[in-house]
Protein backbone atom coordinates (compact mmCIF):
# COMPACT_ATOMS: atom_id res chain seq x y z
CA UNK A 1 0.00 0.00 0.00
CA UNK A 2 1.09 3.87 -0.16
CA UNK A 3 2.81 4.70 2.59
CA UNK A 4 6.77 5.11 2.60
CA UNK A 5 7.44 6.61 -0.85
CA UNK A 6 4.49 9.20 -0.46
CA UNK A 7 4.93 12.61 -1.57
CA UNK A 8 8.93 11.77 -2.76
CA UNK A 9 7.24 11.71 -6.75
CA UNK A 10 5.76 15.00 -7.37
CA UNK A 11 8.48 17.02 -8.75
CA UNK A 12 8.75 14.80 -11.41
CA UNK A 13 5.53 14.57 -12.99
CA UNK A 14 4.52 18.27 -12.69
CA UNK A 15 5.29 19.26 -16.36
CA UNK A 16 3.86 15.43 -17.53
CA UNK A 17 1.35 14.19 -15.78
CA UNK A 18 -2.25 13.86 -17.44
CA UNK A 19 -1.93 15.74 -20.49
CA UNK A 20 -2.92 12.85 -22.63
CA UNK A 21 -4.77 13.57 -25.78
CA UNK A 22 -8.84 13.54 -24.68
CA UNK A 23 -11.43 15.37 -26.15
CA UNK A 24 -11.94 19.07 -25.09
CA UNK A 25 -13.14 19.86 -21.66
CA UNK A 26 -14.17 22.91 -20.20
CA UNK A 27 -12.01 24.92 -18.00
CA UNK A 28 -14.94 24.07 -15.59
CA UNK A 29 -14.76 20.36 -15.82
CA UNK A 30 -10.38 20.64 -15.84
CA UNK A 31 -10.82 23.04 -12.53
CA UNK A 32 -13.21 20.27 -10.80
CA UNK A 33 -10.87 17.44 -11.43
CA UNK A 34 -7.91 19.07 -10.11
CA UNK A 35 -9.83 19.60 -7.06
CA UNK A 36 -10.90 16.18 -7.25
CA UNK A 37 -7.70 14.69 -7.93
CA UNK A 38 -6.01 16.70 -4.88
CA UNK A 39 -8.59 15.39 -2.19
CA UNK A 40 -7.83 12.05 -4.15
CA UNK A 41 -4.11 12.29 -3.13
CA UNK A 42 -5.43 13.43 0.03
CA UNK A 43 -7.19 10.77 1.48
CA UNK A 44 -4.47 8.71 0.09
CA UNK A 45 -2.00 9.69 2.45
CA UNK A 46 -4.49 9.53 5.14
CA UNK A 47 -5.32 6.09 4.25
CA UNK A 48 -9.61 6.27 3.49
CA UNK A 49 -9.06 4.45 0.56
CA UNK A 50 -12.90 4.08 -0.04
CA UNK A 51 -13.06 7.86 -0.59
CA UNK A 52 -9.68 7.90 -2.54
CA UNK A 53 -10.75 5.49 -5.04
CA UNK A 54 -14.31 7.14 -5.80
CA UNK A 55 -12.39 10.77 -6.18
CA UNK A 56 -9.92 9.51 -8.76
CA UNK A 57 -12.83 7.58 -10.69
CA UNK A 58 -14.08 11.28 -11.16
CA UNK A 59 -11.28 12.71 -12.49
CA UNK A 60 -11.07 9.41 -14.80
CA UNK A 61 -14.05 10.33 -16.15
CA UNK A 62 -12.78 13.85 -17.40
CA UNK A 63 -9.09 12.95 -17.95
CA UNK A 64 -7.92 8.75 -18.16
CA UNK A 65 -4.31 8.94 -17.88
CA UNK A 66 -1.87 6.28 -17.08
CA UNK A 67 -1.25 9.00 -13.78
CA UNK A 68 -4.81 8.43 -12.61
CA UNK A 69 -5.28 5.04 -13.61
CA UNK A 70 -1.84 4.41 -11.21
CA UNK A 71 -3.22 6.60 -7.98
CA UNK A 72 -6.48 4.61 -8.34
CA UNK A 73 -5.06 0.94 -8.72
CA UNK A 74 -3.10 2.05 -5.28
CA UNK A 75 -6.07 3.43 -3.61
CA UNK A 76 -8.50 0.17 -4.83
CA UNK A 77 -4.94 -2.06 -3.29
CA UNK A 78 -5.95 -0.25 -0.17
CA UNK A 79 -9.59 -1.27 -0.23
CA UNK A 80 -9.01 -4.85 -0.76
CA UNK A 81 -10.67 -4.21 -4.51
CA UNK A 82 -7.30 -6.34 -5.84
CA UNK A 83 -9.11 -7.39 -9.17
CA UNK A 84 -9.67 -4.02 -10.24
CA UNK A 85 -6.08 -2.89 -9.22
CA UNK A 86 -4.31 -5.10 -10.85
CA UNK A 87 -6.76 -5.47 -14.13
CA UNK A 88 -5.81 -1.22 -14.20
CA UNK A 89 -2.04 -2.04 -13.39
CA UNK A 90 -2.00 -4.17 -16.59
CA UNK A 91 -3.44 -1.89 -18.72
CA UNK A 92 -0.56 1.01 -17.99
CA UNK A 93 2.43 -1.36 -17.22
CA UNK A 94 4.44 -0.40 -20.50
CA UNK A 95 3.20 2.98 -20.37
CA UNK A 96 5.61 5.43 -21.48
CA UNK A 97 3.84 8.42 -20.17
CA UNK A 98 5.00 6.72 -16.72
CA UNK A 99 8.91 7.27 -15.52
CA UNK A 100 11.14 4.13 -15.30
CA UNK A 101 10.66 4.34 -11.75
CA UNK A 102 7.10 4.57 -11.63
CA UNK A 103 7.00 1.17 -14.10
CA UNK A 104 9.18 -0.05 -12.03
CA UNK A 105 6.54 0.23 -9.18
CA UNK A 106 3.74 -0.96 -11.15
CA UNK A 107 5.53 -4.20 -11.64
CA UNK A 108 5.85 -4.68 -7.63
CA UNK A 109 2.45 -4.37 -7.21
CA UNK A 110 1.75 -6.73 -9.61
CA UNK A 111 3.90 -9.05 -7.91
CA UNK A 112 2.83 -8.05 -4.58
CA UNK A 113 -1.10 -8.44 -5.72
CA UNK A 114 -1.29 -11.70 -7.39
CA UNK A 115 -0.86 -14.02 -4.60
CA UNK A 116 -3.08 -12.47 -2.67
CA UNK A 117 -5.92 -12.60 -5.29
CA UNK A 118 -7.91 -15.73 -4.79
CA UNK A 119 -9.37 -17.81 -8.07
CA UNK A 120 -13.19 -18.66 -8.56
CA UNK A 121 -14.27 -20.85 -11.42
CA UNK A 122 -18.12 -20.76 -11.83
CA UNK A 123 -19.83 -23.90 -13.67
CA UNK A 124 -23.37 -23.75 -14.98
CA UNK A 125 -25.63 -27.26 -15.83
CA UNK A 126 -28.01 -27.10 -18.64
CA UNK A 127 -29.25 -25.08 -21.68
CA UNK A 128 -26.85 -22.11 -21.96
CA UNK A 129 -29.92 -20.18 -24.50
CA UNK A 130 -30.70 -16.88 -23.11
CA UNK A 131 -28.53 -17.30 -19.72
CA UNK A 132 -26.29 -14.69 -18.08
CA UNK A 133 -23.92 -15.18 -14.97
CA UNK A 134 -23.22 -12.44 -12.97
CA UNK A 135 -20.39 -12.10 -10.06
CA UNK A 136 -21.45 -9.37 -7.69
CA UNK A 137 -23.89 -7.33 -10.33
CA UNK A 138 -20.98 -8.22 -13.21
CA UNK A 139 -21.70 -10.31 -15.88
CA UNK A 140 -18.97 -13.24 -16.74
CA UNK A 141 -18.58 -13.96 -20.50
CA UNK A 142 -19.95 -17.06 -21.08
CA UNK A 143 -16.72 -18.17 -22.49
CA UNK A 144 -15.29 -17.77 -19.29
CA UNK A 145 -17.66 -19.38 -17.29
CA UNK A 146 -15.72 -22.87 -16.59
CA UNK A 147 -12.35 -21.35 -16.26
CA UNK A 148 -10.50 -19.82 -13.47
CA UNK A 149 -10.91 -15.60 -12.45
CA UNK A 150 -8.83 -13.66 -10.25
CA UNK A 151 -11.21 -12.97 -7.42
CA UNK A 152 -10.61 -10.51 -4.52
CA UNK A 153 -10.32 -12.41 -1.27
CA UNK A 154 -14.09 -12.53 0.68
CA UNK A 155 -17.64 -13.31 -0.17
CA UNK A 156 -19.03 -13.01 -3.58
CA UNK A 157 -22.66 -13.41 -5.33
CA UNK A 158 -23.10 -15.63 -8.23
CA UNK A 159 -26.30 -15.48 -9.98
CA UNK A 160 -27.54 -17.50 -12.86
CA UNK A 161 -30.14 -15.38 -15.07
CA UNK A 162 -32.38 -16.94 -17.83
CA UNK A 163 -33.94 -14.54 -19.90
CA UNK A 164 -33.85 -11.80 -17.02
CA UNK A 165 -35.32 -13.75 -14.38
CA UNK A 166 -32.79 -15.05 -11.37
CA UNK A 167 -32.93 -19.12 -11.78
CA UNK A 168 -30.14 -20.05 -9.50
CA UNK A 169 -27.53 -18.04 -7.43
CA UNK A 170 -25.42 -18.67 -4.15
CA UNK A 171 -22.89 -16.81 -2.02
CA UNK A 172 -19.60 -18.32 -1.88
CA UNK A 173 -16.63 -17.28 0.39
CA UNK A 174 -13.00 -16.94 -1.87
CA UNK A 175 -9.89 -17.41 0.13
CA UNK A 176 -6.59 -15.87 -0.49
CA UNK A 177 -4.39 -17.56 -3.03
CA UNK A 178 -6.87 -20.76 -3.27
CA UNK A 179 -9.32 -21.77 -5.69
CA UNK A 180 -12.87 -22.02 -4.90
CA UNK A 181 -15.53 -23.49 -7.57
CA UNK A 182 -19.37 -23.34 -8.16
CA UNK A 183 -22.18 -25.29 -9.67
CA UNK A 184 -25.43 -23.36 -10.58
CA UNK A 185 -27.37 -26.07 -11.35
CA UNK A 186 -31.38 -25.49 -12.65
CA UNK A 187 -34.01 -28.21 -12.34
CA UNK A 188 -37.26 -27.09 -12.99
CA UNK A 189 -40.29 -29.45 -13.24
CA UNK A 190 -42.04 -28.95 -17.42
CA UNK A 191 -45.64 -28.06 -16.84
CA UNK A 192 -46.51 -29.55 -20.20
CA UNK A 193 -49.13 -32.06 -18.71
CA UNK A 194 -50.94 -29.37 -17.32
CA UNK A 195 -54.52 -28.97 -18.70
CA UNK A 196 -54.01 -24.79 -19.10
CA UNK A 197 -57.95 -24.79 -19.94
CA UNK A 198 -58.53 -26.29 -16.84
CA UNK A 199 -55.95 -23.72 -15.14
CA UNK A 200 -58.00 -20.56 -16.98
CA UNK A 201 -61.66 -22.12 -17.29
CA UNK A 202 -64.34 -20.37 -14.99
CA UNK A 203 -64.67 -21.73 -11.95
CA UNK A 204 -68.50 -23.52 -11.48
CA UNK A 205 -70.34 -23.20 -8.17
CA UNK A 206 -70.58 -25.86 -5.91
CA UNK A 207 -73.45 -28.03 -6.73
CA UNK A 208 -76.57 -27.99 -4.81
CA UNK A 209 -74.88 -25.27 -2.62
CA UNK A 210 -72.53 -27.25 -1.13
CA UNK A 211 -68.52 -26.84 0.18
CA UNK A 212 -66.67 -26.02 -2.60
CA UNK A 213 -63.41 -27.55 -0.79
CA UNK A 214 -65.70 -31.34 -1.47
CA UNK A 215 -65.73 -30.73 -5.18
CA UNK A 216 -63.27 -32.96 -7.46
CA UNK A 217 -62.73 -29.96 -9.86
CA UNK A 218 -60.94 -27.72 -6.94
CA UNK A 219 -58.47 -30.38 -5.75
CA UNK A 220 -57.74 -31.15 -9.62
CA UNK A 221 -56.69 -27.70 -9.90
CA UNK A 222 -54.98 -27.28 -6.90
CA UNK A 223 -53.08 -30.10 -8.04
CA UNK A 224 -52.12 -28.88 -11.58
CA UNK A 225 -51.01 -25.00 -9.93
CA UNK A 226 -48.40 -27.08 -7.43
CA UNK A 227 -47.09 -29.44 -10.55
CA UNK A 228 -46.43 -26.08 -12.62
CA UNK A 229 -44.78 -24.51 -10.41
CA UNK A 230 -42.75 -26.74 -9.02
CA UNK A 231 -39.51 -25.81 -9.72
CA UNK A 232 -35.99 -27.00 -7.66
CA UNK A 233 -33.29 -24.74 -7.77
CA UNK A 234 -29.80 -26.69 -6.57
CA UNK A 235 -26.41 -24.71 -6.25
CA UNK A 236 -23.18 -27.37 -4.77
CA UNK A 237 -20.20 -24.83 -3.62
CA UNK A 238 -16.69 -26.60 -3.27
CA UNK A 239 -14.56 -24.09 -1.13
CA UNK A 240 -11.06 -24.76 -0.14
CA UNK A 241 -11.03 -23.24 3.28
CA UNK A 242 -12.16 -19.87 5.70
CA UNK A 243 -11.52 -16.70 4.44
CA UNK A 244 -8.23 -15.37 5.23
CA UNK A 245 -7.98 -12.04 3.40
CA UNK A 246 -4.16 -10.58 3.71
CA UNK A 247 -3.59 -6.72 3.53
CA UNK A 248 -0.44 -5.73 1.74
CA UNK A 249 2.59 -4.09 2.80
CA UNK A 250 3.43 -2.35 -0.44
CA UNK A 251 5.50 0.68 -0.78
CA UNK A 252 5.01 2.46 -3.49
CA UNK A 253 3.63 6.29 -3.47
CA UNK A 254 1.00 8.04 -4.89
CA UNK A 255 1.87 10.31 -7.75
CA UNK A 256 0.83 13.78 -6.28
CA UNK A 257 0.83 15.89 -9.67
CA UNK A 258 -1.62 18.41 -10.82
CA UNK A 259 -3.83 18.45 -13.89
CA UNK A 260 -2.69 20.81 -16.31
Amino acid sequence: MARALLGTLAAAFLASALVSPALAQSEEDLARARALFAEGVELTHEEQWEEAVERFRQVLEVRSTPQVKYNLALALEGAGELSEAAALLREIQDSRELDRRTRRDVQRLLQAIGPRLGQLTVRITGDEAGVRVLLDGDEIPLDRVGQPLATDPGEHRVVMERRGRAVASQTVTVTSGETTEVTLVETAVVASAVDEELLTREIPPAASGGNVLEEWWFWTIIGAVVVATGVTIGIVAATSGPPSPVQGNLSPGVLEVMLP
